[in-house]
């Protein structure tokens, strides 16, 4: 069983990926090398065992291996699969992962991989950095109210960040919001 404590590693390189494919290095770096079938994988994300969903996670395998991601092997209907470690290592706690995966707040509507990967690219940048929400979608390959929900869930729902809105006066009550500094927390010491 693994450690809800020990940290796990994922890589900048991945963070613009689609999220299919950020779905299976996710998983990877969760449970380590992976043995097993594609049904496996359905319902290690609780998603139905359905052609269609095999299919995806079929190419998603194919795509990340031909990345230069993942290797893969295939034995009748079994995968091993390792990921191949990139530069630029990020590390994050295992139990926060799990939480963003399976947060019961859907408001706002953003998909956990993009809650994940805003996280990881704080991490990445450092803090106190001036940033704004369209550079941080340009790293992510996102859009820029994807971002805005994002921060939304890690700063309200999760108490992950702290966010100070960076303004600079141009002339009398005339000001210029320049981005904002984003400070992480230690959440989730319960």
């Amino acid at each position: 069983m693994n450690n809800e404590n020990e940290k796990i590693t994922y890589y900048y390189d991945w963070l613009t990926l689609d999220k299919k494919e950020f779905h299976i290095l996710s998983m990877l770096a969760d449970v380590g090398e992976f043995n097993g079938n594609l049904s496996d994988i359905c319902n290690y994300f609780h998603i139905s065992v359905q052609q269609n969903h095999r299919e995806t996670i079929k190419k998603s395998i194919e795509t990340l291996t031909d990345g230069g991601y993942i290797t893969s092997n295939k034995s009748g209907n079994t995968y091993t699969i390792r990921v191949v470690p990139k530069d630029n290592e990020i590390k994050i706690y295992r139990k926060w992962v799990h939480r963003i995966m399976n947060r019961k707040n859907k408001e706002p509507s953003v998909a956990w991989e993009q809650v994940l990967k805003l996280y990881l690219l704080y991490s990445f940048i450092g803090q106190e950095q001036l940033v704004t929400d369209a550079i941080l979608a340009s790293h992510l390959n996102t859009s820029e109210s994807t971002i805005s929900s994002a921060k939304k869930v890690l700063s309200q729902e999760f108490a992950a960040i702290i966010q100070e809105v960076v303004h600079e006066k141009r002339a009398e009550n005339y000001f210029v919001t320049l981005g904002h500094e984003v400070q992480l927390t230690a959440w989730w010491n319960k």
